[in-house]
This record gives structure tokens, C-alpha cells and sequence, in this order.
């Protein structure tokens, strides 16, 4: 069977600028080890210098150019012609989109059989923008979105809480529950704690929280004067950096602040086995890779109750759930980890065990397999 997986794409295996990146490599790496699968990808850069093919081993890459300035004001155009021409020339059985959006319509638009994993709900994210330009804007992008859902046919979904979100776009349609993969090296690493140490991982922007994270600090050293908040990401909003860099300075917590900035995995799953717990305060989610990543790596997760983090986080048992915008519930918690050695050994224990049995890179790729001779089944008269 010939695939073409399309979407963002990292440039190196060393470097994931987003959850999506690292979920379409993980799929491609999982895919090129099945028998009988033969694959490409094609993804979109800004950069003209990466324009081109690259063999990544068992498949090739193959980068576009993309619209940097204009892409939503056009409505991707441009990039949605090129990637039609590009899937016309490669002529794979099944194209397999990801994210709903530019990657998705190009899908479509190139008349060969296409599904469409669901990534993010990006009108639930737009709400949380301030500012009336800010949120019109992406109103260019939201028609892209509409108009996905409304051609696409098959439907990949990673959390039950698309299907929620979208449960009227979606009722017509051919749906596929299937979560995202981790990569082999998060089971791999053996939890050992580094002193205490609390870690939020991704990047840093207003609707990841981290400034809720930062409040807690206070309550926390109080009790564990050597606890450490650890930020594993990249900044994008200077503006958010700002207000962080000045709400530590307040609370004079300098000292116990760190930012490790973008990580390589493999630097990433030993921060995350170092750490106590990991820490997701985010306002919106989806499926967040990192999440899964410290389940894999077999450490308890303090989330909020936000999108599909429920889903992952079973509260109680593989860690906990608190309300959004609630520094001293999530501080509480955070404490309670803290306090009790054997509580976040048993949780994280839990939590490795429902990783390994959900987010396993092989059972990913041959469940997508699957989903994809269905959707061929289907396709045809």
C-alpha cells in the first residue's frame, strides 16, 4: 500500500516545533517499519532554502513552499495548489492529512482518497485571543477549517473530545477513534528523580499557562524550599515572555526558575524522568503530546480540566485533574505530589502502564493501516 502523509513535518529528528510534528514523524517512523507500506511526505516551509526531497531512511520528505505572510488572508491558495500537484504527481492509494486546514483541503482537492486526523479545535483557541484584530485575523483560517470538515469524507479522531466538539460536522461522516503514538525512547528511560523538580513542557504561549504554573510557586517553596519549575519549550509571544520574566522577578523566585528552551527527545524524556511531575495548566487542549510523553516515561501529570486532557489524565490514578485559572487548586496538587514519595511512584507506575497499552508507536501504525484499507474499502464503487 502506497501513503502520503501530509502536514507539518520537523526538519531534523532532533527538532519538533509542535505536537503536530512530532505525531506525523512518529506515524511516519511507526508506518516505514510496516510490511508492505510504502511511503512519502509532503509538508510546507517558509524557508526557501529547505524547498525539496530528502530521504529520511525508508520514505521520503518532501518540502514545499509555503505562504508566510498571506497564507490565511488568501485562504492557502497557493500552498493548497501545491500540494495538490505534488500528491498528483506522487500518486499514493491514500493520503493521510493532519490537522484540519490548508493540509487538509490540498488532501481533498487532489481527488485521491483522503482521511484527516483532527488535531486541534482551532475556534476554541481563537476564543481565548485578545483583542478584536487578533481574532479576525483568523477568520480566513476558520473558513479553511469549515470547508475541510464539509468535503472530507473520513475522519481520524485522537480524543473523544472532537467528536464532541464537532459531533453536528461530523455526523454524516466515516469516523476512526485511533490516539497518537510516543516514541519508544519516553518507555525507554527509567524514572529517577532529580531533586524536585516541576516540569511544563511546550511551547511557551498564553493559552499553555505557564504564568498560572509561575503563582504557585510561592506556596509550594514555602513548604519544599529546593523545588525547581522546569519550562522545556520555545518562546513565539515576546510580549507573554515579558509578562513571565516579570511575574518571577515579583515573586522573587528567580533562583528557583528554570527555561531549558527546545529540547531533542532524547534530552527531553530524561528532563521528563527527573522530574516529579509534570504540569499541563493549559486554558485549551486537544490531545497534548506531552501529556502522553510523561505518561510514557512513567511520571503522574497535574492537567486542567480542559478538551481532551480528561481523557488522558484518569484523575486519582495516573495523576490529577484541576479546574483552569486556579492557581491555588493546582498548587494544592501540585503539593500533594510533592509531599508523598510513594504517590508519585504508584501514579506514575499507573500511568506508564496506560501508556504502553494506548500510545505504543507500533499498535499506531498498524491501527492506522487498518483505518486506511477501510476508508480504500469504502472508496470504492
Amino acid at each position: 500500500m502506497h501513503v502520503a502523509i501530509v502536514g507539518e513535518f520537523p526538519v531534523s529528528r532532533d527538532c519538533f516545533q509542535g505536537g503536530v510534528e512530532a505525531i506525523t514523524y512518529r506515524l511516519a517512523e511507526g508506518l516505514a517499519r510496516v510490511p508492505g507500506i510504502r511511503l512519502d511526505v509532503v509538508t510546507l516551509t517558509e524557508d526557501a532554502a529547505r524547498v525539496g526531497e530528502a530521504d529520511w531512511g525508508a520514505y521520503r520528505v518532501r518540502r514545499l513552499l509555503g505562504s508566510a505572510r498571506f497564507g490565511n488572508l488568501n485562504f492557502a491558495i497557493p500552498d493548497r495548489r501545491r500540494l495538490r500537484a505534488a500528491l498528483r504527481e506522487i500518486r499514493p492509494e491514500i493520503v493521510h492529512a493532519h490537522s484540519l486546514g490548508r493540509f487538509a483541503l490540498g488532501a481533498l482537492e487532489s481527488g485521491l482518497p483522503t482521511v484527516i486526523s483532527i488535531h486541534g479545535v482551532i475556534s476554541r483557541e481563537i476564543a481565548l485571543e485578545k483583542g478584536i484584530k487578533n481574532r479576525i485575523r483568523y477568520l480566513p483560517r476558520l473558513r479553511v477549517v469549515s470547508r475541510s470538515l464539509v468535503r472530507g469524507t473520513d475522519f481520524v479522531i485522537v480524543t473523544p473530545y472532537v467528536a464532541e466538539v464537532y459531533r453536528k460536522e461530523l455526523a454524516l461522516k466515516r469516523t476512526y477513534p485511533l490516539e497518537t503514538s510516543v516514541d519508544p525512547i519516553f518507555f525507554d528511560v527509567t524514572p529517577r528523580e532529580v531533586g524536585l523538580r516541576v516540569l511544563q513542557s511546550g511551547p511557551l504561549i498564553p493559552r499553555k499557562a505557564a504564568l498560572d504554573l509561575v503563582r504557585t510557586a510561592p506556596a509550594i517553596l514555602a513548604a519544599h524550599p529546593g523545588a525547581k519549575f522546569r519550562f522545556a519549550g520555545g518562546w513565539s509571544d515576546p510580549r507573554y515572555k515579558r509578562n513571565l520574566e516579570r511575574e518571577i522577578a515579583a515573586l522573587g523566585i528567580g533562583a528557583s526558575v528554570d527555561f531549558l528552551g527546545l529540547l531533542p527527545p532524547a534530552a527531553l524524556a530524561e528532563e521528563i524522568a527527573g522530574a516529579a511531575c509534570l504540569v499541563l495548566p493549559s486554558l485549551q487542549e486537544t490531545a497534548p503530546i506531552a501529556i502522553q510523553e510523561a505518561m510514557a516515561a512513567g511520571r503522574p501529570v497535574v492537567a486542567s480540566r480542559v478538551g481532551g486532557n480528561p481523557y488522558l489524565v484518569e484523575d486519582g490514578v495516573t495523576g490529577f485533574i484541576v479546574e483552569p485559572r486556579d492557581p491555588a487548586a493546582l498548587a494544592a496538587r501540585i503539593r500533594a505530589l510533592l509531599d508523598d514519595a510513594a504517590l508519585r511512584a504508584a501514579m506514575g507506575a499507573r500511568a506508564r502502564e496506560a501508556a504502553r497499552a494506548r500510545f505504543e508507536m507500533g499498535a499506531v501504525a498498524r491501527g492506522s493501516v487498518e483505518v486506511y484499507r477501510r476508508v480504500l474499502d469504502a472508496a470504492r464503487p
